[in-house]
């Protein structure tokens, strides 16, 4: 016979069952399948519920802070969002540098993170603090979700707020939301038989406001059409996973404009357009030898190069237009003459369907890009083959991938260099990289995950040995998951070295370049994975070859000199401002 103390507790465990039962049939229907967790006790009515559903993949990731970059990745590679639950106290706050990327990457993540009931809060109880709106501006929504009373139905007043919670993840602009569950004790019982709760709508719909749309264009169109001198600029994510550059080269070309593609901006590679400029760091460094603009339209996020940030704001008398529906406009060169704020993918598709005929194209303006393309083309080529630096890599690595293939570049150094020196390839690459906040925190795990949310993509990480360091933990979820790891072993922060701070003799290497005695060769042999050290780039080429016929996850150990690395920069911008101007700045 069941005691009275068992029956209540019988009673409360099917209550948390029955609450993370249908929260999860709510999360299912805002289009979540995969979900990320991490072990702990106050979760478990949460896990149990994810494990249970049909519709959801769960993969176990011990350290939270891997497992939030990890469900960015995966989110960012799939474009559906990615839920995260963890256990309650400092579990959740090892999330954050992850979910702050995630805000200004306008990544969609759902946040399901357990709590102690309103009993146990300020009450010096174990592992409890107060969650309620802990990620404060960082995330798009905010709930608190009290839990669950054996003798109380399901609040259909929480239901509503929590499906308005969840659908802001995924409306634009995206981003992360955050549910607090509270649960009491006992979290789970054996007696308790699992449900599937089935949401009665299906799935959401995100419906597009096409008259705006219509009326973002015509006057997106009246506006360039005005100038024949412009630009485009095409930043980090202005073109998204699946999402297609077409009708923007299409454009660019009845206007005979030249398009300066960042790597990772979804409309550089695979691409073979005559518009297309990809050597544009290093002529902007002449700023002399730059043609003056009356029109500079970027599309997504602001770019990685300074020098191009450098023009953009020279170019006062130039007309400056933004284009991204994103949590703010972004706008860092200088403050905009035009801001629309739409997807760029969906306003150039409206723009497919005018007659462009009309607009008047100065093909002499676009001649003058091109020659500043393939004089800056010519000389950065004719160091792939020389010397082994950061700037070889990079094209090597380009060069050495198949079609279909997904980089992700690390921030510092390598973003930079893939940037400047990768060039472009008939290979339809996806080049991903957390340019949110820029951060070095988390790389090895966000790539991981952008595997996991396209398998059958091949993925290359190219990174640098700090961050490579930095992240080690998650070399643990290399075993799960495929990848490949170019590292750049060229002996601590070297980003640095361009810097002003480089003089301060006294305090550059202790506090600045931070050189580490951990050997990256042993790091991994620690970890179970194969290290290839390489030190030319035909080792390189053959290593990355080798590593795409293996099944499972490999490094490469790019051993870089550092001082060659630095002067091989400076003389290849050095090469290039002669070429350009005829002498030395």
């Amino acid at each position: 016979m069941m005691t009275l103390a068992a029956s209540l507790g019988t009673s409360q465990a099917s209550a948390n069952a029955r609450a993370s039962e249908a929260l999860v049939a709510q999360i299912v229907y805002h289009g979540v399948r995969v979900a990320i967790l991490s072990p702990g006790s106050r979760n478990t009515p949460l896990a149990l519920a994810l494990a249970d559903h049909p519709q959801v993949e769960i993969k176990v990731v011990l350290d939270e802070r891997s497992a939030a970059f990890f469900a960015l990745g995966v989110a960012r590679a799939s474009g559906h969002p990615v839920v995260l639950t963890c256990t309650s106290g400092s579990a959740l706050a090892n999330y954050y540098p992850a979910v702050v990327e995630a805000y200004h990457s306008e990544v969609p993540l759902i946040l399901l993170t357990a709590d102690r009931p309103a009993e146990l809060q300020g009450r010096g109880a174990p592992q409890t603090m107060n969650q309620n709106g802990f990620y404060g501006q960082f995330v798009k929504a905010s709930l608190t979700v009290d839990a669950p009373v054996p003798t109380e139905p399901i609040n259909p007043d929480t239901q509503t707020q929590l499906s308005a919670t969840l659908q802001a993840a995924t409306k634009t602009p995206k981003g992360p939301v955050h549910v607090n569950c509270g649960f009491r004790k006992p979290l789970w019982d054996p007696q308790v038989q699992r449900q599937l709760v089935n949401h009665p709508a299906g799935q959401a719909k995100t419906v597009d406001d096409d008259a705006r749309t219509t009326e973002l264009a015509d006057a997106f169109l009246d506006l360039v059409g005005r100038f024949d001198r412009g630009v485009f600029i095409c930043g980090p994510d202005a073109f998204g996973s699946g999402q297609d550059a077409s009708d923007m080269y299409r454009l660019a070309e009845m206007l005979a404009w030249p398009v300066l593609a960042e790597a990772s901006s979804g409309a550089r590679f695979g691409h073979d357009h005559r518009s297309l400029v990809t050597n544009y760091d290093a002529a902007f460094r002449t700023p002399n030898a730059i043609p003056k603009a009356d029109c500079i339209v970027r599309f997504g996020r602001a770019c990685t190069s300074q020098w191009l940030a450098k023009w953009i704001k020279a170019s006062e008398h130039a007309v400056w237009i933004v284009i991204h529906d994103g949590q703010t406009c972004i706008d860092p060169e200088r403050k905009y003459d035009q801001y629309l704020d739409i997807s760029p993918t969906l306003l150039l598709n409206e723009t497919a369907t005018r007659c462009l005929s009309q607009m008047q194209a100065n093909l002499t303006w676009l001649d003058q890009w091109l020659e500043l393309e393939t004089t800056c083309k010519d000389v950065i080529e004719q160091t792939e083959t020389d010397l082994f630096w950061e700037g070889s890599i990079a094209a090597a690595c380009v060069r050495n991938q198949p079609n279909g293939s997904v980089i992700h570049v690390a921030n510092s150094m390598p973003i930079r260099d893939l940037d400047a020196f990768g060039g472009r390839s008939p290979s339809d690459l996806t080049v991903f990289v957390n340019r949110g906040l820029n951060g070095i925190d988390g790389t090895i795990a966000t790539a991981l995950g952008e595997k996991f949310g396209q398998p059958g993509a091949p993925l290359l990480l190219i990174i640098g040995d700090l961050a490579f360091r930095h992240d080690a933990n998650s070399l643990a979820l290399c075993h799960d998951v495929k990848i490949t790891m170019v590292v750049n072993d060229n002996g601590g922060g070297q980003i640095f070295r361009f810097l002003p701070i480089s003089q301060h003799q006294a305090a550059f290497e202790d506090l600045f370049l931070t050189p580490s005695p951990i050997d990256i060769n042993a790091l991994c042999d620690g970890y179970g994975l194969r290290c290839t050290v390489v030190e030319t780039n035909d080792a390189l080429k053959t290593a990355l070859v080798s590593e795409q016929a293996k099944d499972d996850s490999g490094i490469i150990l790019a051993r870089i000199d550092a001082d060659l690395n630095y002067s091989q920069h400076q003389s290849v911008w050095q090469r290039i401002q002669i070429e350009l101007t005829g002498s030395k700045a």
